[in-house]
């Protein structure tokens, strides 16, 4: 789905909704039946409506089931940090539609259901209103701009650990929190005066952290703590965090580890996902991308990076015909006859399961397409031309690591880390550059290698609708 359209729509499936694509068009033919929702948030002085459309009359009871869906969903008000009170205000039918059957202007319409059975409208005021609840007014000029900054904004948002992370992440069982922190701790990311920082600094939970560390490492940091080592500035300790949380909260999504209270963020982050990687395979269909790998080593080198269940998976988005075509001269005849028939099987799972593999399937594509080619993009008109902002950066960062992310940055001009570069990590990387702030191998950091990665990165993400 839209990330746009799950700000304000919870539980789709109960009333009959579907992801689907979505376009800006000039003017629309309203459906049979319409939904005025209200956004109010008294703090901007705000009080606005936009309109879901059905293409049949809804039954009394999916009414109520559609208006607890849209005023009990909080995530607005989540993200923005402001209050934000979302409702519907009436039902209508087309015969008696607040002003004519056609909508005469410029907006955003998506798409949720088969068949275009439903349609949530959006004009340019609706989203520049969105635009300022998470603090961004008068972004661009041209409403496909704002579309796309909006998404942008808010997969930033979802990516980012919520104030209350700590107490979330603390509240998993002993087995999964040791399971995280050894996971952030063989990044080799946090050095022990890092660690300490963080658990000096916390409220509560500090006692059930530092026992979830391993002997050698708490033994250390108590030393540390003990013989007053440490010095704690609200600088290192905002630094501290930054890169502690997000590493953690990244730990969690590779390894599965479901930290009670961010389900909602990481659906919305999935669904964004598989929204974005269904718009590229219309525009560059899996079979076109299969047939291009095939005309260099690409298809060898998909089969090292990609585990066979999302290949197989992803294959199901493409005709069954396309597998001898461009596995014939890599597998057997009895390996082709087993990727149809596990195909086949794909086509039976459920739609997030073979998106979740298209998904990594697109970007073991990527990679393997962009590594060669780095050469022919220049490092920093590349980074200038598609790093426009500062939460790009920390999308870069939670792809790459901070300590390459700075390295790679070290040489960029002034003038562009001065106004990209944003908050804590722009505090991070004068720390590092400066010496403040110790990475640990950091002489094994050569800058050539962080700006070829950095550069990969950008591409991909660039593809990827993420910055």
């Amino acid at each position: 789905m839209d990330i746009i359209a799950s700000l304000f729509i919870n539980r789709a499936e109960e009333i009959g909704l579907k992801p689907g694509g979505s376009e800006i068009v000039d003017s629309l033919e309203k459906l049979s039946q319409g939904v005025i929702i209200r956004i109010f948030c008294k703090e901007l002085g705000m009080d606005d409506n936009f309109i879901l459309f059905f293409n049949s009359p809804i039954p009394d009871t999916q009414k109520q089931v559609l208006k607890d869906a849209v005023e009990t969903y909080r995530i607005l008000s989540f993200l923005s940090g402001k209050k934000v009170f979302v409702r519907v205000r009436k039902f209508f039918e087309i015969e008696h539609p607040p002003a004519g059957r056609t909508i005469n202007a410029r907006v955003l319409v998506i798409n949720l259901g088969d068949n275009q059975t439903a349609k949530m409208v959006l004009n340019e005021k609706n989203i520049d209103n969105l635009l300022s609840l998470f603090g961004f007014d008068n972004h661009g000029s041209d409403l496909r701009e704002k579309v796309e900054f909006l998404r942008k904004v808010i997969f930033h948002r979802v990516s980012t650990p919520p104030k209350n992370f700590v107490s979330l992440f603390l509240s998993l069982p002993d087995n999964e929190l040791q399971l995280l922190l050894n996971a952030m701790l063989h990044k080799n990311i946090a050095t022990t005066d890092m660690l300490s920082a963080y658990i000096y600094s916390l409220d509560k939970g500090s006692e059930r952290f530092l026992e979830n560390l391993s002997a050698n490492i708490r033994r250390e940091i108590k030393e540390k703590m003990r013989s007053q080592k440490l010095s704690v500035t609200y600088r290192f300790v905002d630094e501290v965090y930054y890169i502690i949380n997000r590493n953690i909260m990244i730990c969690a999504e590779q390894l599965g580890v479901n930290i009670k209270g961010l389900e909602v963020l990481r659906d919305l982050k999935q669904g964004y996902e598989f929204f974005i990687a269904e718009n590229r395979i219309i525009t560059y269909p899996v079979e076109k991308r299969l047939s291009d790998l095939s005309q260099s080593e690409g298809i060898n080198a998909l089969f090292n990076t990609l585990r066979r269940k999302d290949m197989v998976n992803a294959l199901s988005f493409a005709e069954e015909s396309i597998i001898e075509t461009v596995f014939g001269g890599f597998v057997s005849s009895g390996g082709i006859s087993m990727l149809k028939e596990d195909r086949d099987f794909a086509l039976t799972l459920n739609t997030a399961e073979r998106f979740s593999s298209l998904v990594k399937f697109l970007r073991a594509c990527n990679d393997i397409i962009h590594t060669p080619r780095l050469k022919e993009f220049p490092f920093e008109e590349t980074v200038m031309e598609k790093v426009k902002d500062g939460f790009g950066i920390d999308i870069i960062v939670d792809e790459l690591g901070f300590a390459s992310a700075v390295y790679a940055l070290k040489t960029m001009p002034k003038d562009w880390t001065s106004r990209i570069l944003k908050s804590t990590f722009r505090n991070i990387y004068e720390d590092v550059l400066s010496g403040k702030l110790r990475i640990r191998g950091i002489d094994n950091f050569a800058v050539e290698d962080c700006r070829r990665e950095f550069l990969k990165t950008v591409l991909i993400l660039s593809e990827e609708e993420k910055i």
